[in-house]
């Protein structure tokens, strides 16, 4: 590694000025390949740039305690006008960050850090740089949070049609893409999905195998929409909660729960407060979370209804 790759050194304790450090690191990365005519980044640059963004990432946690919001804020807005210049070049974090759909967390974002799950950030088709960004992408603990919650889903509903000798019936709310029922669904699974965005059930019905029933409204108006005495073996809601205050929470819970056939699931996950990568959707992607720990989850439902807690590293699932 030459000498213009040397990371920022950790002791700043300055956010602005870690990020520019990081900044700077990124100009040179992008420089060397520009003036060697290559476009895939040595793995030197990636661990350099790797260095320099978590040692940022350090600084501004280390800088949170005794802010107040106003000034928290704007701290965190002069460390993104120092980073944005670079980090918007990648498709990653310029969607985070500029929400096209209104918030961060929409079904092209998340089919976007699915597929980064198999990648190895060496397009040889964009700029060195962008390929270095999208694997800091890849690298954050949400990320890596978002590919696991697909599969405990996938397999969740999987397990339930090993064991059903009739077609399960799913209700998938806030479904997005469902990539997770993508990964198994087939004429055992009867599903409906529901989500507020329609460019997201236009996705799911492209690649729908089966027929399936997909509603096109917003959580707050799902008893309207659902078919009196409808019963479902699963009630899904993989992302949502993260979104909903606790008020709203309980109420989607609650009806959740209502729409169970008897021996039916109501299934939900929610990030947990220990998620590594917090400061960085509060700092770097302005993508707040409602963060809740196994307690504050099981407290979402109504007294006396049994649920199963599984904590994995960064989230939450409740099983009702």
């Amino acid at each position: 590694m030459t000498a213009s790759l040397s990371t920022p050194d950790r002791a700043v304790t300055d956010p602005v000025a870690s990020a520019r450090a990081f900044a700077a690191v990124l100009a040179r990365i992008h420089r060397d390949a520009r003036r060697e005519a290559r476009s895939v980044p040595r793995e030197q640059e990636h661990a350099a740039a790797a260095d320099a963004f978590w040692s940022t990432m350090g600084t501004c946690a280390d800088a949170e305690p005794g802010l107040g919001d106003r000034e928290l804020a704007a701290l965190r807005a002069q460390v993104r006008e120092a980073l944005n210049p670079w980090l918007l070049r990648s498709r990653f974090w310029n969607r985070a960050y500029l929400k096209p759909h209104g918030y961060a967390g929409d079904f092209r974002m998340l089919e976007w850090i699915y597929d980064l799950e198999h990648s190895d950030c060496a397009d040889p088709t964009q700029p060195a740089v962008v390929n270095v960004l999208d694997r800091l992408f890849a690298g954050l603990h949400s990320a890596h949070s978002v590919w696991s919650r697909r599969a405990w889903f996938a397999r969740l509903v999987r397990e339930r049609v090993a064991r059903s000798s009739r077609p399960v019936r799913v209700l998938d709310i806030a479904c997005g893409g469902s990539r997770y029922l993508r990964d198994v669904i087939d004429d055992r699974l009867d599903v409906t999905f529901l989500d507020q965005d329609p460019a997201a059930l236009a996705f799911v019905e492209g690649w729908l195998p089966v027929p399936a029933r997909r509603l096109c409204v917003p959580v707050r108006a799902l008893a309207d929409r659902i078919a009196p005495g409808a019963e479902f073996d699963l009630v899904l809601s993989t992302g949502l909660f993260d979104y909903l205050p606790d008020a709203d929470a309980r109420a989607l819970a609650a009806q959740m729960c209502a729409l169970r056939a008897p021996g039916g699931t109501a299934v939900i996950c929610n990030f947990a407060p220990c998620d590594p990568s917090r400061v960085v959707t509060d700092w770097i992607c302005d993508w707040p979370l409602i963060y809740r720990d196994a307690t504050q989850l099981e407290d979402l439902f109504a007294p006396g209804t049994r649920v199963e807690l599984e904590r994995v590293p960064g989230l939450v699932y409740a099983i009702a």
